[in-house]
């Protein structure tokens, strides 16, 4: 529908404040939309309160996009949103609740329209606001004057913006929207305040503050349950728990709010250092780029109520040869185990937080071709090597009975009680240990050896690299894309998409460090011998410098499940699960792929332990076929070579022993394309991908910007031939058929269409058969208790335009299912 103002926002057409906005669902919140403002002009994401990106009414109508005005407090217009303001009418139907009757009376003739869910109000009119805060989750109202961007419909539009409600307004704000009880508000300093003595370092105030507990964060910020960790991390459950959103998920604001407060005690106050740090975080979003004053106006308001920050710690007295004296005195276990982690951390000990403590084992193993490699691997801290450490880097001393000072050797009660202190250690989180350069969130290169904070990566023995340019440019990333194919041309790919999934392959590993989760890349062919294994040896090869460590699928579930939950808390970058011949349903490889941090039981233990996972996950079978959840998480490489005997095959080249020879320029490459794609401002930008956003963003739309078939066409092929939908599709096709739209309960559509059916509805045979499919017992007849089970497990799901509803029976407390026809 095309927006008219008509005479009831004709007041804002003489302004210069509108933007185009498009509307991309949420990933975060089923149902649920984000709109975003776009320049008239351009077509792209912009900053709405620039003035660079206004325009006037006419300009921005012209585009033919929707139209969306910003409320800027020059101009003295306010506006307000209330949520849900249509309910249900006991009586039937709907009506428009108290609230909105109540709101309105206090503006009277002030311009109103129906927003876009058809749920809510928008009220705008002209009128000065005191000081106010902006949101009132629990009645759903919001409140603008200044620097806001909102989606104008015309809906229902009535009033007259022009008309001033300055004391309502006021008294409108009083009671809803109340000024937030912060303390003085400083101006913005890049310097601490003059008591704090925390980290200069940041790699040591991020070991520090992650190291923090809840207990601390309880006592120091009042976040209750949710650490620094947490907010650092963007543990969504944890933030929604603390701060839930009314429109579901967590309130981001009052995250950012939190995490500023942190960071504040730890940096003394310093905005500047603050906000670089809080960039570096898993909350950082769009809206800091948008509005970098909101961002700055959130750091000061979290520092002014702060109330201490970060002391230093004494230091230990040094011995002459540089390691730390401890002196080791009854009844002090707690003091010397302190001073002995302290004494690890000052001397550089390689001990690292993953699960348990754990120190990086460097392997020079001979590679393919007579090349040789640097394999990394984790290995757990034993009470003797922790004492190995202890003693590398403190001398421990006592007093004998004639009170003079000896030395001796750290007690192995101290190194238990250190590998005892599971929660409070102050080592540095590890996320995984790589061999070759990646890229940072912040779209930075990591390419010197050592931990990296911002990561939690430790970068070791990478190979010689050629230098990237700081802007590379389309050519460039064109020339490292023809470098890349070069590897792949022998390989019989069934369509252009699955090449983009091989290409997505070799860049998706070694970019990783920018990517908190990553697809499934799959590999799957008609005949054995057609590739598969080797395409995943090549992208090993790139980024560890060696075949493909690979995993056998198991009989059982299970099994296979316990042997990929420890090659992720191996810390393994690849993991290739090798010869799938059939189906492929794990939901521990659900999870896995999809979520940055996941719970696994170590062999041997009870407990569960939480540890970070930055692998890329490969799968290959002949006729591989993705059951259920694992669709959406999985991108697929078809070959097919069109042979009985594919592996006679000769070729010009070998694409393994051309990566071990350059393993430098080919990881150029597949930097120098996503830093390319960076660098010109992400033109062209894939729809957003549920759950693999900035993996989208940052290799499939590159691909795409190259001129590359888009990676995620493959997941339809994958979806026709999931079981699941398969059956699904099958069953609500034939009842819609036979039902047209009637509910029925589970026992009444099985009698419909069995022996007891009547004469008419006897040759209903294909519901029949669809419905043994999913809910047959051992008799081979439907099974009322299955049935209902399997309608409740997929109650709500769309598929082939069809969905089925519950409605509930009260009489016999039970639900009645019917198909129905989704618009």
């Amino acid at each position: 529908m095309t927006l008219d103002l008509g005479t009831a926002l004709a007041p804002l057409a003489t302004l210069r404040r509108f933007v185009n906005y498009e509307t991309y669902p949420d990933p975060d919140r089923q149902g649920k939309t984000i709109k975003r403002p776009i320049d008239v002009r351009t077509g792209l994401w912009c900053n709405s309160n620039l003035p660079e990106h206004q325009y006037t009414f006419a300009e921005a109508k012209a585009t033919g996009r929707p139209i969306g005005f910003v409320f800027a407090e020059a101009d003295g217009y306010f506006f307000i949103d209330i949520d849900g303001a249509l309910e249900a009418n006991p009586a039937g139907g709907y009506q428009w609740s108290a609230l909105a009757h109540e709101i309105m009376a206090m503006f009277p003739g002030a311009a109103v329209e129906v927003s876009q869910s058809k749920r809510g109000l928008h009220v705008i009119g002209q009128g000065v606001a005191p000081l106010h805060s902006c949101k009132n989750i629990p009645l759903g109202l919001e409140l603008y004057t200044n620097e806001r961007f909102v989606a104008l419909t015309g809906d229902m539009l009535q009033g007259d913006a022009s008309l001033d409600h300055t004391p309502a307004l006021a008294a409108f704000a009083e009671r809803f929207f109340p000024p937030n009880p912060y303390g003085e508000i400083t101006g913005w300093t890049n310097e601490p305040v003059p008591e704090w003595g925390g980290p200069e370092d940041d790699a040591d105030l991020l070991r520090a503050a992650l190291a923090s507990g809840k207990r601390d964060a309880a006592a120091a910020f009042g976040a209750g349950n949710v650490t620094f960790a947490d907010l650092w991390d963007a543990d969504a459950d944890k933030l929604a728990a603390k701060w839930p959103s009314g429109k579901g998920g967590y309130d981001a604001s009052q995250a950012d709010a939190s995490l500023a407060g942190h960071l504040a005690f730890w940096t003394g106050k310093n905005h500047e250092r603050t906000r670089a740090l809080m960039w570096q975080s898993g909350l950082a979003r769009q809206k800091w780029e948008d509005r970098p004053e909101w961002l700055e106006t959130t750091i000061m308001r979290a520092a002014s109520v702060v109330q201490n920050v970060a002391k230093g710690r004494l230091a230990s007295t040094p011995n002459e040869d540089g390691r730390t004296r401890i002196i080791l005195r009854a009844g002090e276990l707690d003091r010397i185990a302190t001073e002995g982690e302290n004494a690890l951390i000052a001397a550089g000990m390689p001990i690292y937080q993953r699960g348990g403590l754990v120190v990086p084992v460097i392997d020079d193993v001979a590679a393919s071709g007579g090349y040789k490699t640097k394999v990394a691997r984790l290995a757990p801290v034993t009470i003797p090597a922790m004492q190995d450490y202890l003693c590398r880097s403190a001398l421990f001393t006592k007093y004998t009975a004639a009170q003079k000072m000896v030395a001796t050797n750290p007690p192995d009660q101290i190194a238990k009680i250190i590998l005892s202190r599971d929660g409070q250690w102050t080592f540095s989180h590890l996320a995984a240990v790589i061999t070759a350069p990646t890229l940072r969130p912040d779209g930075s290169l990591l390419v010197d050896p050592g931990y990296d904070a911002q990561t939690r990566l430790l970068l070791i023995a990478p190979p010689v690299m050629p230098a990237i340019a700081k802007n590379p440019t389309m050519q460039d990333a064109t020339t490292a894309l023809a470098r890349l194919n070069g590897l792949l041309c022998d390989f019989p790919f069934a369509d252009d998409a699955s090449r983009s999934v091989a290409l997505s392959a070799l860049i998706t590993p070694v970019v990783r460090g920018a990517i908190s989760v990553a697809p499934l890349h799959a590999f799957t062919a008609p005949t054995p011998g057609s590739g598969k294994t080797y395409l995943t040896d090549i992208a090993a090869a790139l980024l560890m410098g060696d075949r493909a460590p690979v995993l056998s699928v198991a009989a059982k579930v299970e099994e296979t499940e316990k042997r990929l939950a420890g090659a992720v808390l191996d810390g393994c970058p690849i993991i290739v699960l090798d010869n799938v011949n059939g189906d492929l349903n794990s939901d521990f490889l659900c999870q896995a792929v999809e979520r940055p941090r996941v719970k696994i039981r170590p062999l041997g233990t009870s407990q569960l332990t939480l540890v970070e996972c930055r692998a890329t996950f490969f799968a290959t079978g002949n006729n591989l076929r993705l059951i259920g959840d694992m669709g959406r998480r999985t991108i697929t490489c078809t070959l097919d070579p069109a042979l009985e005997r594919p592996e006679l095959r000769s070729f010009d080249r070998d694409p393994l022993a051309m990566v071990l020879a350059n393993r430098g320029e080919y990881l150029a490459a597949a930097l120098t394309i996503v830093r390319a794609y960076v660098s010109v401002g992400y033109p062209g930008k894939a729809a957003p991908l549920g759950s693999f956003g900035t993996w989208s963003d940052l290799v499939r739309s590159a691909l795409i910007w190259l001129g590359c078939a888009d990676p995620v066409a493959t997941q339809e092929a994958a979806r026709a031939d999931d079981p699941i939908i398969t059956e699904l599709t099958a069953l609500l096709s034939e009842w819609h058929a036979v039902a047209d739209g009637q509910p029925f309960t589970a026992k009444e559509i099985i009698e419909k269409v069995g022996p007891l059916a009547a004469p008419g509805d006897a040759n209903h045979v294909p519901l029949r058969d669809a419905l043994l499919a999913v809910a047959s017992d051992i008799r081979r007849d439907v099974d009322p208790l299955r049935l209902g089970k399997y309608l409740g497990k997929h109650r709500g799901r769309i598929v082939a335009g069809l969905r089925i509803d519950a409605v509930p029976d009260a009489k016999r407390k039970q639900n009645r299912w019917c198909v129905v026809k989704v618009v």
